[in-house]
């Protein structure tokens, strides 16, 4: 989730939008592991 959140951070800096959605895509794997993680039934 980290890795996630700090790729869409450099967003925020990127310099073009094509940048952007670059490293809005490339933060999609992190935050969807994250969620599956969370709602994981482990009982």
């Amino acid at each position: 989730m980290l890795t996630g959140l700090l790729a869409l951070q450099e967003v925020q800096t990127a310099s073009d939008p094509s940048t952007a959605a670059e490293l809005c895509l490339s933060a999609v794997p992190h935050i969807a592991l994250a969620v599956a993680l969370a709602s994981a039934d482990l009982g």
